[in-house]
């Protein structure tokens, strides 16, 4: 599913951000747990779209120092949704997945395959 035209970031980032039917549709899929791959992808390329990670702080003086401030906090979101793509964060999470199931296993003793063979006593002679 494509967008028909690029989406295009705003001079003053407050204005509204564009849209269409498909992103709507899309967001309210995955809102409701029920969209398929096409929507997800959609509604992700939006979201990264709309929080302006890939847009420039810079702003022109007609637009104020206030506008690259509202640009600044838009990415400051955008950056904690990729975040949790990051490898540092799949470490993390695989380390707590594997504590979990290390306390959920039983903790039997299990006797060894092959048990240690124990000599035989002699007996003394007289």
């Amino acid at each position: 599913m494509k967008h028909r035209k690029p989406w295009e970031h705003k001079l003053l980032p407050h204005e509204p951000v564009d849209w269409d039917e498909d992103v709507a549709y899309a967001v309210r899929a995955l809102q409701a747990g029920v969209a398929n791959d096409g929507q997800q992808k959609l509604a992700w390329s939006w979201l990264i779209y709309v929080s302006g990670v890939d847009d420039w702080a810079y702003r022109p003086d007609s637009a104020g120092t206030g506008a690259r401030d509202v640009v600044l906090g838009k990415q400051f979101v955008g950056h904690s949704f990729r975040k949790m793509l990051s490898e540092e964060v799949t470490m993390f999470l695989n380390r707590k997945r594997a504590e979990e199931t290390a306390k959920a296993a039983p903790a039997t003793r299990v006797a060894p395959i092959n048990p240690p063979i124990k000599p035989k006593r002699q007996r003394k002679r007289r």
